[in-house]
């Protein structure tokens, strides 16, 4: 073995063998190839170091395994497999972590992912992993919890959408829903500062406001913005609203038209309210005066339309 150890045309002439050679050349060949890399393993091992004690364990599978990884990490595959954990596709994420794992056994593969950021891009897709798994665990809690269950599952929820890649999966998990059924339940008045809380921020999301107008749940922000004693509350109350008419145009508007309440309680909230409620609740006074001039214009123009059609007949 010394000998074609030596030789750089037996490997390939091997390797051609394997190709083109009868079944029983193939199968010498191939014998012949594996005892070759397990000596060149061997050889890349430092005597009596651990790592050669426990390459001495193996078996010769397991040697033509570490091989393999030698080969693979040599070759650049990490940094690729790497990039693939920020995959849409679930299947090739997986599977991409799962030969990391493998790489990472081989000593220069740990030294290779810690050059390349991949212990970031690891650990990001293990929070993500995670977070697959308790956004849903918060969601059904606040569905079937205890009153306190339910209070620490919506702060929870709160502190998770701070992240804006986090929002998604929580309007996804059917959030939105749930918290127009506490915002509407007389008993659940301890969790509706929470619930609004949480409501304002995933209403930025198109998905979340359309959701609040096909249930018909203007009205609920707007009694809670009315009747709160909570400043916090009233607050994410106008947010809510101003996400909804930014989002929802007309038809959350003229909902808000119709409200008579709406205005005098956006007044009050500029003569009380924190710097950022005033700016909030302007911002949203000046609208619905652009609505209602709009609106009023666009009828007047119609009257006009119809006296001029009378005379004329």
């Amino acid at each position: 073995m010394g000998v074609l150890a030596k030789d750089p045309s037996v490997m390939s002439s091997l390797y051609s063998l394997t190709m083109d050679g009868t079944a029983q050349a193939i199968k010498k060949a191939g014998s012949l190839i594996k005892r070759k890399k397990s000596q060149g393993i061997t050889r890349m091992i430092v005597p009596g170091s651990p790592a050669a004690m426990k390459f001495s364990d193996q078996t010769p599978s397991e040697k033509a395994g570490f091989w393999t990884q030698s080969c693979l990490i040599e070759a650049g595959a990490i940094p690729p497999l790497l990039n693939l954990l920020y995959s849409f596709n679930k299947s090739m994420q997986e599977n991409a972590a799962a030969a990391l794992l493998k790489l990472s056994k081989h000593a220069s593969g740990k030294k290779v992912m810690v050059e390349s950021g991949g212990l970031r891009s690891i650990l990001a897709v293990e929070i993500n992993r995670k977070m697959d798994e308790a956004i849903p665990g918060l969601v059904d809690l606040i569905r079937e919890g205890t009153p306190c269950g339910r209070k620490n599952a919506v702060v929870a929820l709160f502190g998770l959408v701070l992240y804006p890649g986090n929002r998604q999966r929580v309007i996804g998990a059917g959030t939105v829903p749930l918290l127009l059924d506490i915002l509407a339940s007389p008993d659940k008045h301890e969790l509706i500062t929470d619930s609004v809380a949480l409501l304002a921020t995933l209403a930025e999301s198109f998905e979340a406001t359309f959701t609040i107008l096909r249930a018909s749940s203007l009205p609920l922000i707007t009694r809670i913005l009315q009747y709160s004693t909570s400043q916090a509350a009233k607050e994410h109350c106008v947010s809510i609203l101003v996400f909804c008419c930014n989002n929802g145009g007309d038809e959350a508007m003229g909902v808000l038209a119709k409200d008579p309440s709406v205005m005098s309680s956006l007044y009050s909230l500029t003569m009380d309210g924190t710097a950022q409620a005033i700016k909030k609740a302007g911002s949203l006074i000046k609208s619905l005066h652009k609505f209602h001039e709009t609106r009023t214009w666009g009828q007047g123009c119609q009257a006009f339309t119809q006296e001029q059609s009378v005379h004329v007949w």
